[in-house]
């Protein structure tokens, strides 16, 4: 369920809705790296896991209108490690929406912890391949979903994408001070969104 006020963009009111910017088994499973290092035999200090696919599409029925909505999504290239009680590492996903009723939006997502955003809004700066970084405006859905923000604008945003190969947001998190998160966003194809 979304909700409007007062014009602001709807926000994501649950990560299982319709609306949802991915399906949880996008992300992988946390540590899977670390994992695959094990039943390999390879120490810490080995070559980095193979690059992650790029960018995924997805379209999904409106269930409250005729129309389609649309996703495209890419998983971070690095990892982040956050202390007690969102311990082990994890990734971040990097979300376009393009949704029937509510417009356009970029989403950026965590598995575990928790995004420190005032109640209206907060800022996080954004940096395009070796470009200085932008600041961009970033709120919480309605629901106060601390693993979920909203980047705005998202025009902004897209323009400068589309030139870039290399997005990195740096984000504040709770009690676990500003991290950055980095995407691979070349060869997203705007036809499929």
């Amino acid at each position: 369920m979304l909700f409007i006020i007062g014009g602001v963009l709807p926000r994501l009111t649950s990560p299982d809705s319709e609306t949802a910017p991915i399906p949880s088994a996008a992300l992988p499973a946390s540590g899977a790296s670390t994992s695959t290092q094990a039943a390999t035999g390879a120490s810490n200090n080995a070559t980095p896991a193979a690059p992650r696919p790029h960018w995924h599409y997805e379209q999904r029925p409106d269930s409250m209108q005729n129309g389609t909505n649309k996703f495209a999504y890419v998983i971070s290239t690095n990892e982040l490690t956050f202390d007690f009680p969102y311990g082990g590492p994890q990734h971040s996903i990097l979300t376009l929406r393009k949704h029937v009723r509510h417009g356009k939006d970029v989403l950026l997502q965590i598995e575990r912890g928790q995004f420190l955003c005032h109640i209206r809004s907060c800022s996080v700066t954004v940096r395009f391949d070796d470009a200085n970084g932008q600041s961009f405006s970033a709120t919480e859905p309605s629901d106060s979903d601390s693993t979920l923000l909203f980047i705005e604008p998202f025009d902004k945003f897209y323009a400068s994408m589309l030139k870039a190969k290399r997005v990195r947001f740096e984000a504040t998190f709770f009690q676990q001070g500003n991290r950055t998160l980095e995407f691979d966003v070349s060869g997203f194809e705007p036809k499929q969104f």
